[in-house]
């Protein structure tokens, strides 16, 4: 029987199939957490995703059996928070520890921060099934899938014992009041919080097994509080002498360029910059250093002191033979000497009605006149003289 164009019979009415489309929903959020913790319910409230992530797909959730919903971060070997019905009940497990990046603590708060204030909630270091091992295989991967069982339960109980012996730890070496409280306090939660999570999950726990909490004796209270007050004492004495330094500063920023000058040359530790205005350094001797007003200290003493270099400086003056550094090389402390000309730019000194040209010192990002090293010539060698007058008595006494 055919039903074509000259065919006597008529064609059967195929009956009509109504397609009901199907509501597409939504996977993409930009806290993906939020979707996690908050399922679809009986009444209606919730999202009716099992699977979400963000635009990056770097923070996402996946449901597995018995409607176990895992937060991940990055990977799917690491998960930072999971959701399950335990006893009829919605419990949250959200990851403690130290996450291994900064976006992993921020996807780590997130879900923490999603789970509702009012369900049961628990941060410990397992949120999976507990698998033995430190080599990925193929055992363990399946488990940061699964929901958790009684060894994951265990080895949380394990960690909550140790966080509160840390923080009893923390409790016994405390200098201040303040931590000592946070450390007892910590260990005090910690211990309720264990003792929940045990009978939760119908893990035995025996009577010594958690550690003792200690008593914050009263003597130990006021040897507290005496720290607390002698480093507040010292804060404020800290907080004095930076606002003394900026008063000072204050007070010398608006002198005159000589009357900065003499303040830097009568010892001020204030900051001057640019005193001279003609890119050149100023020196002043403090104690057995040589400082510039670039603030730059260098020793007088030793091999590369500024004693040394100025006898070999006077040498070249008083030979008239310039210095330009060569293969041979002359050094005060970090710095290295890079010349010692005499400057056709400057105005000659005059002296005993002879012009004399003003010489100029460079060594490093510094540049010295000759004159401003003759003003400390003295100072410099008096320092030098009596360091070299005990090297030689302590040598003398050696032999």
């Amino acid at each position: 029987m055919s039903f074509g164009q000259y065919s006597t019979h008529e064609r059967p009415s195929t009956p009509t199939i109504r397609t009901t489309n199907k509501k597409r929903l939504r996977h993409v959020f930009d806290n993906p957490a939020h979707v996690w913790a908050h399922p679809r319910e009986k009444d209606g409230s919730g999202y009716e995703q099992t699977e979400a992530w963000n635009n990056s797909k770097n923070f996402y959730f996946k449901t597995v059996e018995d409607s176990t919903r895992i937060l991940y971060s990055y990977r799917d070997s690491y998960p930072i928070a999971s959701r399950f019905i335990h006893k009829k009940k919605p419990v949250y497990l959200t990851r403690s520890g130290k996450p291994y990046s900064v976006t992993t603590s921020g996807h780590m708060s997130c879900g923490s921060s999603a789970v509702p204030h009012s369900a049961i909630k628990f941060s410990v270091p397992y949120v999976t099934k507990y698998t033995k091992g430190s080599y990925y295989t193929e055992e363990l991967a399946n488990a940061y899938s699964e929901k958790p069982d009684t060894l994951t339960h265990k080895a949380n109980l394990a960690d909550f014992i140790r966080r509160i012996e840390n923080s009893i730890k923390v409790f016994e070496t405390a200098k201040s009041l303040y931590r000592a409280n946070s450390a007892l306090g910590s260990a005090m939660c910690l211990t309720k919080e264990a003792r929940e999570y045990a009978r939760l999950f119908n893990l035995k726990l025996k009577a010594k097994s958690l550690p003792a909490i200690p008593v914050l004796r009263k003597e130990r209270r006021e040897k507290l509080k005496a720290w607390d007050a002698g480093r507040e004492a010292r804060s404020n004495a800290r907080s004095a002498g930076r606002q003394a330094q900026w008063d000072e500063q204050r007070r010398l920023d608006a002198l005159s360029r000589e009357e900065k000058i003499a303040a830097w040359r009568a010892g001020s530790s204030a900051r001057f910059w640019n005193l001279t205005g003609d890119g050149f350094a100023l020196l002043r001797v403090k104690g057995s250093n040589v400082e510039t007003s670039m603030q730059v200290s260098v020793p007088i003493n030793g091999l590369a002191g500024a004693g040394r270099l100025l006898r070999f400086l006077t040498a070249c003056k008083n030979a008239n033979r310039p210095y330009q550094r060569n293969g041979h090389t002359e050094h005060i402390g970090n710095f290295t000497v890079e010349s010692f000309l005499p400057s056709p730019e400057l105005p000659p000194i005059i002296k005993d009605d002879y012009a004399i040209p003003e010489w100029i010192l460079t060594a490093g990002c510094h540049r010295i006149k000759w004159s401003e090293v003759e003003s400390i010539r003295e100072a410099v060698e008096a320092v030098h003289t009596a360091y070299v007058e005990e090297f030689n008595r302590t040598d003398n006494t050696r032999g």
